[in-house]
């Protein structure tokens, strides 16, 4: 599942849930192991309430910063492919499962011909051109965004347990600017 191409007849399968999965076994295990982490070297067992709230605070940062990312790089294709709608395949980028992303995921559970996307950036060739238009129709970048939120929101809500600081509120304002892609001073 960690390859960077995935074959067109795993693409008509993938679902939201399948991605997000591998998401959550990738990156988010990653952040939310390091956050762990720093909870267990300040001093807190591995399974206490605040090393545990740390675990879950960067699982959904990660996934928050993940889709916000995926949206981003959706959006961009489809405004450098207005001229060309066919082109959008070849606008995205390659990740775990080759160009899928969620907003894609997303869009293809109201119109599957969007999967037409993932199965042309897999061969190499065009997708129909309303693929793109069906794609914007969709609204699956706005949705993407808001499940970012509710990551970005799940994660702020994780950390109240830790006690009030300094350091408690800059990781609650990390959340924010991850979801409004504010730049980190």
């Amino acid at each position: 599942a960690f390859n960077s191409t995935a074959v067109p007849e795993t693409l008509d399968t993938l679902t939201l849930d399948d991605h997000l999965a591998t998401v959550g076994e990738s990156i988010a295990a990653l952040i939310a192991n390091v956050c762990q982490c720093s909870a267990i070297l300040s001093g807190h067992e591995a399974d206490s309430i605040i090393a545990q709230a740390c675990l879950l605070y960067g699982k959904n940062l990660a996934f928050a910063r993940h889709l916000v990312g995926e949206a981003e790089e959706i959006d961009a294709a489809l405004r450098k492919s207005r001229r060309n709608p066919k082109s959008l395949p070849s606008q995205l980028p390659r990740g775990v499962h080759g160009v899928a992303r969620a907003p894609i995921l997303i869009a293809a559970q109201t119109y599957p011909e969007v999967r037409a996307i993932l199965r042309g950036a897999a061969l190499g060739t065009d997708a129909p051109a309303q693929c793109a238009e069906l794609l914007e129709r969709s609204g699956a970048v706005q949705a993407t965004r808001k499940l970012a939120e509710k990551h970005a929101k799940e994660a702020a809500e994780a950390i109240e347990v830790l006690p009030a600081s300094a350091t408690r509120d800059a990781l609650v304002v990390l959340c924010h600017k991850v979801v409004t892609g504010s730049p980190l001073k």
